[in-house]
């Protein structure tokens, strides 16, 4: 794992990246594409809207065995490195991985098209911190974040770690050529319970 320097993340962007070996990049695709039957239609809030968001997605509840075991230990790392730089010495409650995560996939001409953010309502207000990797290489089909003026490159094995909250509002960038994978999920405030 390396941090990403092809990208100039601004440390007023709250945004972060890091490189993950394609070796375990390989092992979660595996995962996803021999369990196709757990497949279903991407929701977003207001449920299935094939016009804001066009994916079939594959929900899972937070598991850290094979072939989890090595991303997440990377994962892990990110986080750190991440609070580390941006919490400082701020005193707040446990953040933790609480939810079930996504695969997402998206045919050519699909994706997430609305602009949105992660944290929009009650079944949300405990969301923190956001983290996507991108499964495959997409020419054109990375992440566009409104208010940063960025587009993060769809990269096979890079993870971005960022704010949930509406300063972060973002969106896919639809590829008319090429299929799109990622594997997304939330850091959220624990009340040690779960």
């Amino acid at each position: 794992m390396k941090n990403y320097t092809e990208i100039d993340f601004k440390i007023t962007d709250f945004i972060m990246g890091w490189e993950y070996d394609h070796k375990i990049i390989d092992e979660l695709v595996e995962y996803f594409m021999k369990n196709k039957h757990l497949w279903s239609d991407g929701k977003t809030d207001a449920g299935v809207n094939k016009e804001w968001k066009d994916s079939q997605d594959c929900n899972i509840k937070p598991r850290f065995d094979h072939p989890f075991k090595n991303y997440f230990e990377c994962l892990q790392k990110s986080f750190m490195e991440y609070w580390q730089k941006y919490n400082g010495n701020v005193f707040m409650q446990q953040v933790k991985i609480i939810e079930g995560m996504n695969f997402q996939y998206y045919k050519p001409g699909a994706g997430y098209k609305k602009w949105h953010c992660e944290r929009t309502g009650p079944s949300s207000t405990k969301r923190v911190l956001v983290f996507m990797t991108f499964l495959n290489d997409v020419p054109d089909g990375g992440t566009e974040f409104l208010y940063q003026n960025l587009t993060i490159p769809a990269k096979k094995g890079l993870t971005i770690i960022w704010p949930s909250d509406f300063t972060h509002v973002h969106r896919g960038q639809i590829t008319k050529e090429n299929e799109k994978m990622i594997f997304t999920g939330w850091f959220s405030y624990s009340d040690n319970k779960q």
